[in-house]
């Protein structure tokens, strides 16, 4: 059979059983193999080591291969194909994203290319590109994180809910559900989400759900998540629990509770008991804990 003939049909993957044994006989199948491995590698870009093309041009010179001669096409199409193959993976990697997310229980301190930091609070997601980030210093946030951004050009963070615009400072953006909550504790942001934009100075906040936006006062210098503790200034107890059931891991049940009960105070993440009494002593309510699952309920009950 002729060699050409045998080339084309390996490469189209449509080899007889016959012709796939003449293919193997042939003096240089084992050098046509090597080659197309090196061009499927790409498809695992992870694993990739290219082929440069000095050195695919010094095997092709050594297998004194004439330009002119059929087989030559046949290998110019296997060296297109890792050609094609490095602009398609340097255009890939280029222009990937890079995306940190965190699992309950779990946060993360985050570098960005100009030095900001990032803690992204757990259950959250944090995404950016580094190679525009000269040029566009954004990331984008699912659930809550605190920046403290290097000063510089703007620097944007971008939730479904919303967009905070800052230039340098510490803020705190929680953007869950159909609410953005942000916090300043240094410098200034913009906070922009359907008809509003609002400029928030130092230790002032805003909460904005379904276009309706309160503003809060926070006299602290870091959010107290970011200190493993949660606190709250006129909280309903409905909303207590369902941050004390995500930072421990339970299940509460209540009886006989008015769940629009506010609560103000603070409990820590290191002891459930403690952090029950912290919760119920002030409201004058007891609580019992077995096999790991909490019931409130009203004292004397």
């Amino acid at each position: 059979m002729e060699k050409e003939y045998l080339i084309e049909k390996w490469l189209s993957h449509e080899l007889t059983e016959l012709e796939q044994e003449a293919f193997n006989q042939l003096p240089d199948a084992l050098f046509y193999t090597e080659l197309v491995q090196e061009a499927q590698r790409f498809k695992k870009p992870e694993k990739v080591k290219a082929l440069p093309f000095t050195e695919l041009k010094e095997k092709l010179d050594k297998r004194k291969i004439k330009k002119s001669s059929p087989l030559s096409k046949t290998l110019l199409r296997i060296a297109a194909i890792l050609i094609v193959g490095c602009g398609i993976l340097y255009v890939s990697l280029r222009d990937s994203a890079t995306t940190i997310n965190t699992s309950l229980a779990l946060k993360e301190n985050i570098l960005l290319p100009d030095h900001s930091k990032v803690t992204l609070n757990e259950n959250s997601q944090l995404k950016y590109n580094v190679s525009r980030w000269e040029k566009n210093r954004e990331v984008t946030l699912i659930g809550e994180a605190f920046f403290e951004v290097a000063k510089g050009e703007k620097f944007d963070v971008i939730t479904s809910q919303g967009t905070v615009q800052v230039l340098g400072t510490e803020f705190n953006v929680n953007a869950r559900d159909n609410t953005i909550e942000v916090i300043c504790y240094e410098g200034s942001v913009l906070v922009t989400s359907g008809i509003h934009k609002i400029k928030l100075s130092p230790s002032e906040g805003v909460a904005i759900s379904n276009s309706v936006a309160n503003r809060l006062y926070i006299p602290v210098s870091q959010p107290q998540w970011t200190q493993e503790m949660s606190v709250f200034n006129r909280t309903t107890i409905q909303e207590v629990i369902k941050e004390l059931e995500q930072q421990y891991k339970t299940k509460v049940s209540v009886s006989d509770i008015d769940t629009t009960l506010l609560f103000t105070g603070v409990f820590k993440y290191d002891n459930l008991d403690n952090a029950l009494k912290s919760i119920c002593e002030p409201l004058n309510l007891a609580y019992t804990i077995k096999n790991n699952k909490v019931h409130i309920k009203k004292i004397n009950e």
